[in-house]
């Protein structure tokens, strides 16, 4: 198979023929179709980085705002 300088899918079609003990042919076409993969996209550590510190600060704060509504929860039970 020759690399298009990997920017195309392939279609590829095989021909089977089965003859048996009788001398009777059987014909089968098999479609075989190789699919290119998507390009990835890398991003930036720094971008990454800034990401992942918005994802900590936001459950930090969900924790934060919580525990005072917990505690209440649970001197109302005892």
């Amino acid at each position: 198979m020759r690399d298009i300088n990997k920017k195309f899918s392939v279609r590829y079609y095989l021909n089977l023929v089965l003859i048996d003990e009788e001398e009777r042919r059987y014909f089968k076409q098999q479609e075989v179709v190789l699919w290119r993969k998507g390009d990835i996209v890398r991003k930036s550590m720094s971008h990454q980085a800034a990401i992942a510190a918005q994802r900590f600060e936001g459950t930090s704060s969900q924790t934060e705002s919580r525990a005072p509504s917990q505690a209440s929860e649970n001197n109302g039970r005892q």
